[in-house]
C-alpha cells in the first residue's frame, strides 16, 4: 500500500451543516474534486419551505448512491489489525427532498457490527 491523502470539508449555513471527505493516492483527479466542491452553494430557504418547494432537489442526484471501503491486515503490522474490515454506506434520495440513509461497519478490533439508519429531509 502507498501514501494517501484525505480532505475533508465542511459545509454549514441557515442552521445546518455537513461534511465531505475525499480518500484518494493519487493526484489525477484532484481537479475533479475541486469543481464539484466549487459547485457547492448553499441557499437560504424560505420561510416554511420543504427542500422541495425551495427547487433544491436536482433530479440528477435522485436515486440510491452507495459506497464501501476495506482494509486488510498486513501480516506482522499491528496498525493494521485495528482497522481491517470494511464498511458500506448507502444513501436514497427522493424527490419530495427526503433520503434514507443505511450502514454497516464491520472491524476486525470490534466485538459488534455497527448499523446506523437514518432518514430525513
Amino acid at each position: 500500500m502507498g501514501r494517501s491523502a484525505v480532505i475533508l470539508n465542511t459545509f454549514s449555513g441557515f442552521g445546518r451543516s455537513f461534511s465531505l471527505t475525499a480518500i484518494f493516492n493519487s493526484q489525477n483527479d484532484l481537479a475533479a474534486l475541486q469543481g464539484f466542491l466549487a459547485s457547492i452553494d448553499l441557499k437560504k430557504p424560505q420561510a416554511g419551505e420543504t427542500p422541495s418547494e425551495a427547487g433544491s432537489v436536482d433530479a440528477s442526484i435522485l436515486g440510491t448512491w452507495c459506497k464501501s471501503s476495506g482494509a486488510h491486515m498486513t501480516y506482522g503490522d499491528p496498525d493494521a489489525a485495528g482497522m481491517a474490515g470494511y464498511t458500506k454506506d448507502q444513501y436514497t434520495f427522493e424527490a419530495d427532498g427526503t433520503y434514507k440513509f443505511i450502514s454497516k461497519t464491520f472491524r476486525m478490533s470490534y466485538d459488534k457490527i455497527l448499523l446506523v439508519r437514518e432518514n430525513g429531509t
